[in-house]
């Protein structure tokens, strides 16, 4: 999936400059550095917050645009000792955010493998860190979608003069397009899906 493919990315460019050796605890950001990166890859955690998660399309891009926004504002990079815990955490407050039936920070707690009052700390540094700044304009918003599947937007896109409204409901159509992929491929990935959270997952290092 593009979401993946552009995390992965991330990791290896922030890993690169780690040179393999953990971060630097100097900075508010270490809040999201484990001891050790989790055993679980970025696109299998990335499915288990699709598949048990069950947020909205609008929350999983919103999850992108606010790891990129932390990354600006707090000048960290992403690599794999904090890209599982700052996944959830974006994920967690894109789904508060964006829609309107959400879970718990327990459930959430459970489905990422962390300690509950541990995601809460993390959820209030990512606010502080971003200074609250959680709104996703829509011209940012289609120019993710369109990275993501940029053959399938392109083709959506509509001329400039039609309405706003329009442009929108292509745009989620997309992402709801691309997402239906994605549980399609994380279902033969995982197995037959159930609404049980394996209690294994642990990304407490």
């Amino acid at each position: 999936p593009g979401i993946a493919a552009l995390l992965h990315t991330m990791v290896c460019r922030g890993d690169a400059r780690l040179g393999g050796m953990p971060p630097a605890d100097d900075n508010d950001a270490v809040v999201f550095s484990g001891t050790e990166p989790p055993s679980m890859s970025v696109q299998d955690y990335i499915i288990r917050l699709f598949k048990y998660g069950l947020a909205s399309p609008e929350a999983y891009i919103h999850m992108v645009v606010y790891i990129g926004r932390w990354r600006e504002r707090t000048g960290q990079d992403l690599h794999s000792f904090n890209v599982h815990r700052l996944m959830l955490t974006v994920f967690v407050v894109a789904a508060k955010l964006r829609d309107d039936v959400y879970y718990s920070n327990a459930f959430y707690a459970e489905l990422g493998g962390v300690a509950q009052k541990e995601l809460s700390r993390m959820e209030r540094a990512f606010l502080t860190q971003c200074d609250f700044d959680l709104y996703v304009s829509a011209e940012e918003h289609a120019a993710l979608v369109d990275a993501l599947n940029r053959p399938l937007c392109a083709a959506l896109e509509p001329p400039a003069t039609r309405r706003k409204s329009l442009v929108m409901k292509k745009i989620k159509d997309c992402v709801a397009c691309q997402l239906r992929k994605f549980r399609k491929s994380s279902e033969q990935h995982s197995g037959s899906a159930s609404g049980h959270i394996d209690e294994s997952m642990d990304v407490t290092n």
